[in-house]
């Protein structure tokens, strides 16, 4: 585990038999639920709705807005993922949480598409959600959220090797 990587920073393995991650925000993650994350590729479909604009215009994070379908039990936090929009496939970071740094109460599905640029009307999303990054946090500053952002989409690239899938 290197403390460099944004996907480790953090986390310590407790229990003899590591049966629990365990952030230092307090929150933890049974093995049974990394597992799931780890080789359960889960689908997301949904329109595109507006969001609050907070990730455009304050972070420079550009998001599109999502509301699944169906809304699988996972985790709030931030994912590596990839997605197909208007018939493009594209590798991306979802993010799903209330936005703590922002408090806010609801559940927001929003992300960020590596190689997207905004175009004709997009109206439909599907959403194929590939590992987990790191769990939901409140940042003591916007400037501290867009440090970590850009750690997460670092991260993610560097599983995906910088292209769009196939």
């Amino acid at each position: 585990m290197s403390e460099r990587d944004p996907y480790y920073a953090g986390r310590q393995a407790s229990g003899p038999a590591c049966m629990l991650w365990q952030y230092n925000d307090g929150n933890k993650i049974s093995v049974q639920q990394m597992i799931y994350l780890i080789f359960m590729n889960i689908k997301l479909f949904g329109p595109i709705v507006k969001g609050r604009g907070e990730a455009s215009s304050v972070l420079n994070f550009p998001t599109l807005n999502m509301i699944p379908e169906k809304k699988p039990e996972l985790k709030n936090g931030v994912y590596g993922a990839k997605a197909k929009l208007n018939g493009k496939k594209f590798f991306g970071v979802l993010y799903i949480g209330k936005r703590p740094t922002f408090d806010n109460s609801d559940i927001s599905w929003e992300i960020n598409l590596f190689g997207y640029e905004k175009g004709e009307k997009e109206e439909y999303i599907e959403v194929e959600i590939l590992f987990f990054i790191r769990p939901d946090m409140k940042f003591s500053s916007v400037e501290e959220l867009k440090q970590q952002q850009s750690k997460d989409k670092e991260f993610a690239m560097s599983k995906f090797g910088h292209s769009n899938p196939e």
